[in-house]
């Protein structure tokens, strides 16, 4: 299946609940940086990176969130997705949603699409940039993120040890004693080849 990488905007947001003023984090209308989800052919939006568990001391209280799954909720019920065309439609859901009471929203603004290519994962330092890649690239290759692929895959002969309990440190080590050529192995499983990534903007 075709898998595109979308980048823009996306804020989580609770309506008044009790006494609690209506709260969020994310990426305000005007607010600096970008977040990236997937929209995956046949399926539609997926992001299981926000971490709804709230943080003590603010208005934010933690949320039942599993992630965006074929641009729902999940699990269903708990909150409902939405998906913009506009940076003023954007700003129209967000304060929608800040007067909803009890309700969870999440707001989403795609502005560029970003298609998923073998590249992404030959040259992964290139195209992940984070606290964690910082680190791994100080004592991994970059072949890292492809045998870390083929763990959670389970390796062809499950020849793998479980990284459960262990420290983080040691479960990367666990991770890299991937015996082959992970990258290649990758490349054929999912059917890629590292063609150049093509960007294309959605709105001016």
């Amino acid at each position: 299946m075709t898998v595109h990488l979308c980048h823009g905007k996306a804020i989580y947001v609770r309506g008044p609940f009790a006494e609690l003023p209506p709260a969020g984090f994310g990426i305000d209308v005007n607010g600096p940086g970008s977040h990236t989800w997937l929209d995956v052919e046949g399926l539609g939006t997926v992001d299981l990176s926000p971490n709804l568990a709230g943080q003590e001391g603010t208005p934010w209280l933690p949320a039942p969130f599993e992630g965006i799954v074929g641009g729902r909720w999940t699990p269903d019920e708990s909150g409902r997705f939405v998906q913009c065309e506009s940076l003023a439609d954007y700003e129209n859901q967000i304060a929608a949603a800040t007067h909803r009471e009890f309700a969870l929203a999440a707001v989403y603004l795609p502005l560029e699409r970003q298609l998923f290519e073998g590249r992404m994962i030959s040259q992964s330092y290139r195209f992940v940039d984070s606290p964690l890649t910082d680190h791994l690239r100080k004592h991994f290759d970059e072949s890292i993120y492809a045998k870390a692929i083929l763990h959670f895959l389970g390796w062809p002969d499950d020849t793998r040890r479980s990284i459960k309990g262990v420290s983080k440190r040691k479960a990367w080590r666990l991770i890299d004693a991937y015996q082959g050529d992970a990258i290649a192995d990758v490349l054929k499983r999912a059917g890629l080849t590292s063609d150049v990534p093509q960007i294309a903007g959605l709105l001016s």
